[in-house]
């Protein structure tokens, strides 16, 4: 169909292994704690997270049950302490995340549905761009790993979503 691929035996396979490969990594290497989340949410997760009433037209929403399909794992992840104060002294919170991403996304394929895994960080404000760079680090050790050549490349404020401050 329109924007959705299927993978064949080996493609499926790699996407799996490769999924595998960097759950384990960012879990054992550097100390993310697994997740595994929701792919439909009540309105106010998605309010949570800043997707309404932004993006409420460009969102799928069932709604008989009152549940949204969820653009990306940051929704329910940033939900998780939603309704908590974090003490300092439990911070860094690291989270990692499996889940099937939203539409018209960057990259090579553009597709409505592809498997990612997401690097999520609850830190203090003045902490954020160290736990930025260490994100980014982490990512860059899955590349790495796989001994494929690279450069990171750091966006310029034209190229970034409004909440960002630095992307890369």
């Amino acid at each position: 169909g329109r924007m959705f691929y299927v993978l064949g035996d080996t493609g499926a396979r790699l996407s799996r292994a490769l999924v595998s490969y960097m759950i384990d990594l960012h879990r054992e290497k550097h100390g993310y704690q697994e997740r595994g989340v929701p792919f439909l949410v009540l309105q106010d997760t998605m309010i949570g997270s800043s997707n309404l009433p932004k993006f409420a037209d460009n969102l799928y929403h069932d709604d008989e049950a009152d549940l949204w399909l969820i653009p990306t794992a940051e929704v329910p992840l940033t939900n998780l302490h939603r309704d908590e104060i974090l003490d300092p002294s439990v911070l860094p919170i690291r989270y990692k995340e499996r889940a099937a991403a939203g539409q018209q996304v960057r990259g090579l394929k553009r597709v409505h549905q592809f498997e990612k895994v997401e690097m999520y960080q609850f830190v203090e404000p003045d902490k954020s761009m160290a736990a930025l760079d260490d994100i980014v680090q982490a990512a860059a050790d899955v590349i790495r790993g796989l001994k494929l050549p690279f450069h990171l490349l750091q966006l310029c404020t034209g190229d970034i979503s409004f909440p960002s401050t630095k992307s890369f």
